[in-house]
């Protein structure tokens, strides 16, 4: 990747069961691996809530064309809602000055349809984020040691499941980020190698394998279904990124009609496939979109009312999908609360 693409990337820098939830609030770390999975009280997500002017991003849930607010109280700056598989669970994260302090760092969670949730952190953490989360209960996501952000160099993936938390780090990356999850285990994701070039991976039983998409500048995997189908994105040669489905060792570009940069966040067992576009590196506006007829077309266009800012990050088998919104009515954040942008895959931001 040439410098200035290089620069350009760093700086674009949930019906579910009672015992799904006690499953993960059970399992240990695994053997022989030094983070470990910490798991807090339950609390209580909740929608159009006073609390709402607070917190800048709040999270979505979109079923049959109602959109419903995500929103753990005490968040200041964002509520993720990156995943929900087929029992309705949705994974994501959340900040919460109330108790970490205005600089405090990000927690992992699990949310049910009855707004009980999950928080867990990756033990020795100052930030843990989940990004999806499978019919099996196994979550990945990202954690950093060092940086009150995941997304950033430190950040490792990880996978928990039954059997434990594993760390997962791409041997010489200075990032690494697991992205999805399919019912079959395989993961996922990207990493940064030494050079700070950005490569998409898929893995599975330990055995990484890098995935760059059809370009040679670099690029990220998204999710992958249980086809065996990815989505992700690559660099182009003008600064942008462009969408892509990887099936049967064949690529084929996404092209939406949003924006210069596409990023098609999840696809489903049915070919389905939701994302986003954004208009510039630093995601002045993003617009979600969905491909209710797979690869094909047409693009549905996904916007929150009343936000120029809608980040869509994943549905389900049933098509219900989540995501983050920017909140148009939020009240200034509180003198020294963190405002960092929502670091993105790839290195991009937005809703900052």
């Amino acid at each position: 990747m040439s410098t200035r693409l290089n620069t350009l990337a760093r700086s674009l820098a949930a019906a579910t069961s009672t015992a799904a939830l006690a499953l993960l609030a059970t399992i240990p770390a695994s053997a022989g691996s030094s983070a470990t999975a910490q798991v807090a009280d339950r609390e209580r997500a909740t929608a159009g809530s006073r609390e709402l002017r607070e917190i800048q991003s709040p999270g979505f849930l979109l079923v049959d064309g109602r959109y419903t607010t995500i929103q753990i109280p005490g968040s200041r700056t964002h509520t993720y809602a990156h995943g929900i598989n087929d029992r309705g669970l949705i994974a994501g994260g959340f900040d919460n000055p109330s108790f970490d302090g205005p600089n405090g760092r990000g927690h992992a969670m699990v949310l049910r349809r009855d707004g009980s949730l999950l928080r867990f952190d990756v033990g020795g953490a100052v930030a843990t984020l989940a990004n999806k989360i499978n019919d099996r209960g196994q979550v990945v996501g990202g954690f950093n040691l060092t940086d009150i952000s995941v997304g950033v160099p430190g950040t490792k993936g990880f996978l928990r499941g039954p059997r434990g938390l594993r760390v997962i780090d791409v041997p010489g990356s200075i990032e690494t980020q697991a992205l999805g999850v399919n019912n079959l285990g395989v993961v996922v994701g990207e990493y940064v190698d030494a050079n700070g070039v950005f490569h998409g991976f898929r893995w599975q039983r330990g055995r990484f394998t890098t995935i760059d998409g059809p370009g040679a500048l670099g690029g990220a995997v998204f999710d992958v279904n249980d086809r065996g189908q990815m989505v992700g994105a690559y660099f182009t040669k003008n600064g942008g990124a462009r969408g892509f489905i990887l099936r049967n060792g064949s690529y084929r570009t996404l092209n939406a009609p949003y924006g210069p940069i596409d990023l098609p966040s999840d696809i489903n067992n049915r070919g389905q496939i939701v994302g986003f576009s954004l208009s510039d590196p630093g995601g002045t506006q993003s617009d979600g979109f969905l491909l209710r007829r797979g690869v094909g077309g047409p693009f549905t266009r996904i916007d929150f009312p009343g936000t120029p800012k809608t980040v869509v990050r994943g549905i389900d088998d049933r098509g219900r999908i989540v995501g983050i919104y920017g909140n148009p009515d939020a009240a200034p954040a509180a003198r020294g609360a963190q405002t960092t942008p929502l670091a993105l895959p790839l290195g991009f931001t937005a809703l900052g």
